[in-house]
């Protein structure tokens, strides 16, 4: 309880109306101090901002100067330290920012470098687009290309296939003749005419319309054919009748029955072939000996395997349809 009267008019005091020092706990008037009014103080007190009296804070500045001037006495020793401390880091950090301005400069230039590798990639993968479209597009015309050659070859196939059945209608009524030597002077309506009297044929030269030999190979191996063309095609559909029928009965017609100067070498008669059926037949011979097919035989209608008596024939058409049947590609000849 602070005292009865106050410390400033002495008089005496009332506890409603009586403010009190933080710091003495002495009792005043609110209007004896700057306070002017008990109000200003309860607002302090509500502000938590604990009132002074001015003695008391006379007192506390006092206080406080002497702690200031021991702390500035205290602290001019280590002063000298202090202020030798901050040149050393002052000059450490001259040090580092000559060092950053430097860093700075390097990566000034660095970034100029970054910047222009960034251009020329940028530039690059621009004309690598470019260069991929241009790919692109070009890989789309060589498909097209490529597509329009494949129906181009179909069509050539095809055409090549029609002109070959032409070429083999036009030789409806031939023969082709093997195994006659070839003699210089030779007569090929006299061979004819042999051949047919051989054969039991009633032979009528005005049914043949021409014949000859065929040129002779450039190998000079094999003796070239005799072909003969007739008017009709009954004269040549009974000439090869008959020499089959005498191959059936084990008696084929031989050289030496022609001209007893000549070998006893087979002759044979049958229809005379484009070249391209001749190859197409060859190549089916030798399928038909890969792939154990025991008949093979070509006449105008076509060229013809069979694999055994009662199995049904296939007619070949085209290389591509033997290729087929070659499964394992043995016939190199093929590929």
């Amino acid at each position: 309880m602070p005292g009865t009267s106050c410390n400033i008019c002495y008089n005496a005091l009332s506890p409603a109306k009586t403010v009190s020092c933080r710091s003495c706990s002495k009792g005043f008037h609110p209007t004896c101090t700057e306070l002017k009014s008990l109000t200003n103080f309860n607002k302090m007190k509500q502000e938590n901002k604990p009132w002074t009296c001015s003695d008391c804070q006379s007192k506390n500045l006092t206080v406080r100067k002497k702690n200031d001037i021991s702390n500035i006495s205290s602290n001019t020793d280590s002063y000298s330290n202090l202020v030798s401390s901050i040149n050393n880091i002052k000059s450490t950090l001259d040090d580092i920012i000559c060092k950053l301005n430097m860093l700075t400069k390097s990566n000034s230039e660095l970034e100029k470098s970054v910047n222009y590798c960034s251009d020329k990639v940028d530039s690059f993968d621009s004309t690598l687009n470019k260069l991929s479209n241009s790919i692109s597009e070009q890989g789309n015309r060589i498909s097209k290309t490529e597509s329009r050659c494949l129906n181009l070859e179909l069509e050539m196939e095809k055409l090549h296939s029609h002109i070959n059945f032409l070429e083999q209608d036009k030789l409806v009524n031939n023969i082709e003749i093997t195994g006659i030597p070839m003699t210089d002077n030779e007569n090929t309506f006299e061979i004819i005419k042999t051949i047919s009297n051989k054969l039991n044929i009633e032979f009528d030269d005005k049914k043949v319309i021409k014949a000859y030999r065929m040129p002779l190979n450039k190998n000079k191996i094999n003796c070239p054919s005799i072909i003969v063309n007739f008017d009709n095609t009954s004269t040549k559909l009974e000439l090869i009748k008959a020499i089959k029928l005498r191959a059936i009965n084990q008696n084929g017609l031989l050289a030496n029955e022609i001209h007893t100067s000549f070998a006893k070498n087979n002759v044979y008669i049958n229809d005379q072939l484009t070249k391209d059926n001749k190859h197409l037949f060859w190549l089916a011979r030798l399928v038909s000996k890969n792939y154990n097919y025991r008949f093979s035989w070509a006449n105008h209608s076509g060229v013809f395997i069979k694999r055994d008596e009662g199995s049904r024939f296939i007619k070949i058409i085209s290389i591509n349809q033997l290729k087929k049947l070659d499964t394992e590609k043995s016939v190199t000849q093929l590929w």
